[in-house]
């Protein structure tokens, strides 16, 4: 009698993450990016773009600033 061997059905299955991992790690990934998308991200995607601040709307030296 030969033994046959077990092939696992799908990827997931082979990396033994289950789908309520996956879900966990895709929302934790989302949140952190979420969390630094507009302080960072944005910023240097509009200046990357040219739609940053002008040269007439930026503040001189030694102008403080404006809340």
């Amino acid at each position: 009698m030969q033994a046959t061997e077990r092939r696992p059905e799908s990827a997931v299955e082979e990396s033994g993450i289950s789908t309520k991992q996956a879900l966990i790690y895709a929302a934790i990934v989302l949140a952190c990016f979420g969390a630094v998308y507009p302080r960072m991200i944005h910023p240097m995607v509009k200046m990357a773009l040219g739609f940053g601040p002008s040269q007439q709307t930026q503040k001189q030296p030694g102008e403080k600033k404006v809340y």
